[in-house]
């Protein structure tokens, strides 16, 4: 089994995950249909969390809704907030993949994002990276992508690691 078969698996794993929606100043995100339990300081949930805050925008509060609701608030969220805003400038770039030899291209930017984000909190930026200097690209378009996403990848690690640096500030590590 190669590497881009077992990233695909990841890639659909991640993507299975409940419903969410804001009111008024909170995130609700259904976990009820999930098999783990609310867990903050698990990957999964921060996972999951991101990927609802990045589909529909920061809020003050996330609340997770199971038969006991879990509630996060203050610097926690604000950090997730801006997990969620580098995650959303990522998920931009991969909206311009309109044609269809891009959407099903193993190295998209789709897939080369979802892939690196699998490995979330420590995303597998390197791995991408990888990935995307062993191709050899087969035209113009291919290769301009391939430049607009190793330049994403960049900006997507140098803002994670400004993220983090605030994270260690804020919780007095």
């Amino acid at each position: 089994m190669n590497i881009d078969s077992l990233l695909s698996v990841i890639i659909k794993k991640a993507e299975a995950q409940g419903k969410s929606e804001l009111i008024d100043d909170a995130l609700c995100i259904d976990c009820r249909g999930c098999v783990r339990a609310p867990e903050i300081r698990s990957n999964e949930c921060v996972r999951c969390i991101v990927r609802h805050m990045a589909d529909n925008g920061s809020a003050s509060k996330v609340r997770m809704r199971t038969a006991l609701d879990t509630e996060l608030s203050g610097p926690a969220v604000d950090i997730l907030g801006e997990l969620a805003s580098i995650y959303r400038s990522a998920s931009s770039m991969k909206r311009s993949e309109d044609s269809r030899s891009c959407r099903t291209c193993d190295h998209s930017c789709k897939m080369v994002f979802s892939a690196a984000w699998a490995g979330f909190p420590d995303p597998y930026f390197d791995a991408a990276r990888s990935s995307l200097a062993r191709i050899k690209t087969t035209s113009s378009e291919c290769t301009v992508c391939v430049k607009k996403t190793l330049r994403a990848i960049d900006q997507a690690e140098l803002c994670l690691g400004k993220v983090k640096d605030a994270a260690s500030c804020a919780g007095g590590d």
